[in-house]
This record gives structure tokens, sequence and C-alpha cells, in this order.
């Protein structure tokens, strides 16, 4: 599902359903049901892991393990069994648990780890008052993941490798965030074909939301930025779908991030729109949210505050010139503002459409740019819930 924010530019708002942990006497696998699922792992304290838990994340250098770290004791233990079954691509697991726990633990191996793309997300199962027998089915066979994991991690550690050259983990985060958004392109038909993987948008560049979200995690993992997946709903043009993103902590702050729907396939300008931001904006659009709770509250390291395109209070399109200039010099044509006052916001939007002020910005900020744009017919786009403008200048 894409959405569409103006009539020229597109930005691609997709929420694709993706199937999830299900039972051999599941009928139909429901998002409500996975949405459940996930819910019922945090529905208690959340355990401090043992020695033994800390030695086994010490196998994943910073990994988050985000899922893991909020079962008990117990399933802690079931996790790392089931963990290793999976990764030695054995087929049955016996778990100590009744199945109600063995769905947590099964989830919580499937969100926290994407390399494990082989790993499938229903199971069969058998069950006695003791323990429960599961049995396994794969995406590929060992030697198939074993020579696709090769070209993953080679993919993978090219980009760690270019991300060290930014010091700070928001760098990073937009880094990753970039190079997928260029690199990748929503497609439907990969719905059940490695498309909801880490693997397929990063060697493939096809994915839907699922990939999309897996391959940040993946990337952000092997940076040692906490991150975890989340799922719910989302609604584009009056259609409500599954989807899913991911949650990721800068600097001890949680921010939602959603890759997918800032990505354009229709041309290569990013949106950075969903790039790090609160639990109030992302329910603009996005519901029934599991985990539910997941304190973005902050707004430090929201992608318009720290580029300086979070306006506080607005005087008149003049004074962003310096700040438009700077963004079409690096080769954009796709300028994002965001106001933290209706009243600003209403006022920018007035400007727009009747202030010939707006014009002799639009000449200065192309002059000190150095390009040669168009200077009498820019595109707008604007989101009037999210106080949002987009600016899209166009070439001569």
């Amino acid at each position: 599902m894409k959405k569409l924010l103006a009539v020229v530019v597109a930005l691609v708002m997709c929420a694709v359903i993706f199937s999830m942990a299900s039972k051999v006497d599941i009928e139909e696998d429901t998002p409500s049901g996975i949405k459940e699922n996930l819910q019922e792992i945090f529905s208690g304290d959340k355990a401090e892991p043992t020695t033994e838990a800390f030695d086994f994340q010490g196998e994943f250098g910073g990994k988050t393990m985000y899922y893991y770290k909020n079962l008990d004791e117990n399933l802690k233990e079931q996790y790392i069994a089931l963990y290793t079954i999976v990764k030695n691509f054995e087929s049955t697991c016996k778990l100590e648990l009744s199945q109600s726990n063995a769905d947590k633990v099964y989830l919580a191996v499937y969100f926290d780890n994407p390399e494990l793309f082989w790993m499938n997300s229903n199971y069969k199962y058998t069950e006695t008052k003791k323990h429960i027998n599961i049995t396994l089915d794969y995406k590929n066979t060992k030697e198939e993941a074993d020579a696709l994991t090769l070209s993953l991690n080679k993919k993978v550690d090219e980009l760690i490798g270019e991300s060290q050259k930014y010091s700070t983990a928001f760098e990073k985060e937009k880094f990753f965030h970039d190079y997928i958004c260029l690199n990748t392109v929503y497609d439907e038909s990969t719905l059940g074909n490695f498309g909801g993987t880490a693997y397929y948008p990063l060697l493939n560049g096809k994915a839907i939301c699922e990939g999309y979200a897996r391959a940040m995690q993946l990337l952000l993992d092997k940076a040692g930025i906490e991150n975890y997946l989340i799922v719910g709903d989302a609604t584009s043009d009056g259609t409500t779908e599954a989807h899913m993103w991911n949650i990721v902590n800068i600097n001890g702050k949680n921010y939602h991030l959603d890759v997918t729907w800032d990505d354009s396939d229709d041309t290569d300008e990013i949106s950075y729109l969903y790039f790090n931001v609160t639990d109030f904006d992302i329910l603009y659009d996005h519901s029934k949210l599991s985990p539910e709770n997941n304190n973005c509250i902050y707004t430090d390291d929201n992608y318009f505050v720290k580029s300086n395109r979070y306006l506080y209070s607005f005087n008149g399109f003049d004074e962003l010139t310096a700040v438009t200039a700077e963004a079409l010099k690096s080769g954009r044509n796709y300028i994002e503002f965001r106001f933290d006052k209706k009243s600003d916001y209403n006022r920018a939007v007035s400007v727009l459409e009747n202030d010939n002020k707006f014009f002799s910005f639009v000449r200065s900020a192309v002059k000190k740019s150095g390009r040669k744009l168009a200077v009498d017919n820019i595109e707008y786009i604007n989101v009037d819930s999210l106080n949002y403008i987009c600016l899209v200048f166009v070439e001569e």
C-alpha cells in the first residue's frame, strides 16, 4: 500500500500484511494474534538477566536481544535452547513449556534475530503435560543458508565499515536508513519469498515492510545501537493493514523509525517524516502497537530537530534561506520542515499560497546553492496533522 502526499512527488507509505508465528492448530494467521502473543511477553515485571544470560548475549557483541530480556528466567533458558536448535538447523526441539509459553519463546527468537533469515514464522508441535515437542521447517537447507549467510555478512560488514566514518549513533542510523531507502524497492511479490527477511533488501534490493525493518535491525545491531522490532496497524488512503517498523534507542532515549514509509520508489529522494519520531507522532497513522508502551517521548534526535528544520517560531521563509541552500547544495531537491505551533504552520501554508516573498526566498536559496533550478514553479507537500511542509524544487 502506498500513500501519495503530493501530486508531483510521492512518498512511499507501505503497510503490508506479514506472517508470524502460528501453530498447527491455528487455521488463520492473524496479526491480532501476533500482537497478543508479543504483548504477553511484557505483561509482568522484566527479569534481570542471569550470568548465563549475559554470557549468551556476549556471543552477539552487544546485540540488543530486546524480547529475550523481557522473558522470565525459565523462558530465557528455553529461548537459548530454541535459538541453538535453529542456529544448528536441527529439525526438532523439546521445550519444558506449555504451548502458550512456547509461542512467547518462539516469537522472541524470531523477532530478536534477523540474521536467522531461514527461520520460518510458524512451527508444528505436539504437547504433553510437561513439555512441548516443536518440529521446525526452514526456508533453506543448511548448505543454502550457509552460502547466503556469507553473502549477507559480507554486505553487512561493508556497510558497517562505511558507517565508521560517522562518529555518532544518529549519523550511523541515518546512513543505514538512507542506504536502505536508496537501494530497496517495495515489492509485494516478495511476500513469502524472503521479502520479509534482512537478506532480500540488502542483497536483492526488494522487500516488504518486514524486510525493511529487519535489515535496519540487523545493521543497527551490528553497529551496537539498541533497537527492536515493533508491529501494529498502519493506515494509508483509508486502508489499514498490518505493519512492522523499528524502535531505536539513541543516547538512552527511544524513537520510532519507519524506514518503509520514508522510502520513495518513484524518485531518489528520501523523506525523514518518520525518522526518530515520538509516540504522539506515530499514532497519527499507526495504531494497535505491540509492544504498546515504548516511551518515545523525546525529540532530541528527531531528524527535523537535529537538522534545524523543526521551527519553534516562524517569521517568514527568508530566515530559512541558509538551511534550504545548504540542502540544495548537497544535491537534494526535496526540503522538509516541521512547525512546533499550528498557528505558525498555518501561516507558512498561507505564505506558500499567497505571498510573493516566498519566491524571493526561492530565488535567494537557489542562487546561494549554485544550482540551476526553476525559481517560479515550486511544488509543496503538506500534512496538516503533523505541521509538515515539504518543498520540491525542479531542475530547469
